[in-house]
């Protein structure tokens, strides 16, 4: 009887340890699953617009910025999922090893994606600044230019030396803002 009882004992704790083993696995095959679902919306919540003007521009800068943010929390969680993962195929090798291996692959995969999508908005959004910013400042040389041709095609009529003394002194200083432009 005491065999038996010692044999129950044996399969009871071995049942405990599998059904400990199979919690750990299905709460990280879980947490993969709700990672990879995460990192899924957030590449989905990438926006493509680049906006029409230079404050647009700047406002989808600070969000974006506000979003990689957001990546650096969500990072930090990843790696400790990861980290989880190394444990998990030591814990148990074979066939679940194998599955924690495609599920890490998976997921760095995922994170690696939406790392690349981040860095290319990132570009794309600092280009379209420097763009902007181009153009406001072309817009403000040819709106200049456009007065500046406008004044000296004018005829204005002289009546005294200080009004020509004036002149050539706003000549000059226009002779020298076009040479620094």
């Amino acid at each position: 009887m005491r065999s038996v009882w010692s044999l129950l004992l044996d399969y009871i704790g071995s049942r405990d340890q599998k059904l400990e083993a199979a919690e750990e696995l299905h709460r990280f095959n879980r947490d993969v699953a709700e990672n990879q679902e995460r990192i899924a919306e957030k590449q989905a919540s990438i926006p493509a617009e680049l906006g029409k003007d230079i404050k647009q521009v700047h406002s989808l800068w600070l969000k974006h910025e506000a979003f990689e943010n957001q990546l650096g929390a969500m990072e930090q969680q990843l790696r400790d999922l990861l980290e989880e993962s190394a444990r998990l195929k030591a814990t148990y090798p074979g066939g679940n090893a194998d599955h924690i291996t495609g599920q890490q692959a998976a997921l760095a995969e995922a994170w690696q994606d939406l790392q690349d999508a981040t860095v290319s908005r990132r570009d794309m959004l600092k280009a379209a600044y420097d763009f902007q910013r181009f153009y406001v400042n072309a817009r403000d040389l040819i709106a200049w230019t456009e007065v500046i041709v406008r004044d000296m095609q004018s005829k204005q009529a002289i009546h005294d030396l200080q009004s020509v003394e004036w002149l050539q002194k706003e000549h000059l200083r226009l002779q020298v803002n076009c040479k620094t432009i």
